[in-house]
């Protein structure tokens, strides 16, 4: 209340069937929300198919499985049921809760945030919220840290849409040598293979031990460029392989920032969104 905030925060993965999720990574797409409002948008947008099972599949029931079982069984009227009826998903859950909180406090920002898995359901959270609450003056925030990517370049470009049209802010922080946020990822990014490749959002702060930089994720950037930003990266991680658990551990992304918090504090993300040569 404080700062009048609203907060959505998604966690890491935790549970066997997070690490799952992790790795379902073919096949997903999603209804793209800005699509009524631009028709130069895409229908639908192709992203990893576990995060998108997680947010958009069918929500499970929090019954245990025998007794799902005798409710199944029940007549609807005695089950609790009415007739059938589409189950919400957990995003329409989200998205719903959000816009009560919101209601209740129109002056308040909404701000969406993740470790890891937890990373990329904020990311992927974050453009069905900016679609529908996002404002030019009251832009939702994502901060997603050491997110893997979640989308296809279709995915970027909306993301880059609601960016430019104020309504999105998007920052993502990475560990230097992290090999998740490169992930999924080919090495080579030709024009031909681009649209069957994942690609980051937004603006990404690395963090190093003492010191940090910034990059806006641009579908503009050369081919050269992607190629050899990406090829380093994997040879750095390659050859730092034993680490790489430490790199992406959430207590080292705390240590790093708070290494670094005196110089961060004099960073403000509208900022660096206005000093940043960003091509949308």
């Amino acid at each position: 209340h404080a700062r009048k905030r609203i907060v959505v925060c998604f966690r890491g993965s935790i549970t066997a069937n997070d690490w799952l999720t992790d790795v379902n990574m073919i096949g997903g797409e999603i209804p793209n929300p800005l699509a009524a409002e631009d028709d130069q948008q895409p229908k639908m947008l192709k992203l990893h198919k576990g995060f998108r099972d997680y947010l958009y599949g069918d929500a499970p029931s929090i019954l245990p499985e025998p007794l799902q079982k005798i409710q199944r069984g029940l007549p609807s009227a005695l089950s609790g049921n009415k007739e059938k009826t589409t189950e919400k998903n957990k995003i329409e859950i989200i998205m719903e809760q959000v816009q009560a909180i919101m209601e209740e406090h129109p002056d308040y920002r909404l701000y969406v945030t993740g470790h890891s898995l937890g990373g990329a359901l904020s990311v992927l959270a974050s453009l069905e919220a900016a679609a529908r609450f996002g404002e030019k003056n009251r832009p939702v925030t994502c901060v997603a840290v050491a997110n893997p990517r979640v989308g296809d370049e279709g995915f970027q470009r909306a993301i880059q849409t609601l960016e430019q049209q104020g309504r999105l802010r998007c920052l993502v922080v990475h560990n230097h040598l992290d090999m998740v946020p490169w992930r999924p990822d080919t090495v080579f990014s030709c024009t031909s293979c681009r649209q069957h490749t994942f690609e980051q959002q937004g603006l990404q702060l690395t963090l190093y031990k003492k010191e940090y930089e910034t990059h806006y994720f641009s579908d503009h950037e050369s081919w050269m460029a992607r190629t050899s930003r990406r090829l380093n990266h994997q040879i750095m991680t390659l050859l730092c392989c034993v680490r790489m658990a430490e790199q992406h551990n959430y207590r080292e992304y705390l240590n790093r920032l708070m290494a670094q918090k005196d110089a961060l504090r004099t960073v403000f993300l509208n900022d660096l969104y206005k000093n940043q040569n960003i091509e949308f």
